[in-house]
């Protein structure tokens, strides 16, 4: 996992969904159970991550296991931006 995604992400989260700045937050808080995610921002998160990956979430990611943390998400999707720079930059045999 990439610390610029995570932190990047958790950027986010912190200026936009968190209701109170001072509310600590890291790569492992979870974002449902500490009601971070919550009905009225989830929509504005997944567009944030569909722009960041460029590409819609199908029907089956769109399940609260993959929002758990910061850290689930950049494992489960913003890694995939990453590996796919990687096979991009890679020299063709």
């Amino acid at each position: 996992m990439s610390k610029a995604s995570e932190v990047a992400l958790l950027d986010y989260v912190r200026s936009r969904m968190l209701d109170d700045p001072t509310i600590a937050i890291d790569a492992d808080t979870e974002l449902f159970a500490d009601r971070i995610i919550d009905s009225m921002n989830v929509l504005g998160f997944i567009g944030y991550l569909e722009a960041r990956l460029h590409r819609r979430l199908n029907d089956h990611e769109l399940v609260m296991a993959n929002f758990r943390t910061v850290r689930t998400i950049c494992e489960r999707f913003l890694d995939q931006i990453e590996n796919r720079e990687i096979e991009d930059d890679a020299p063709n045999p």
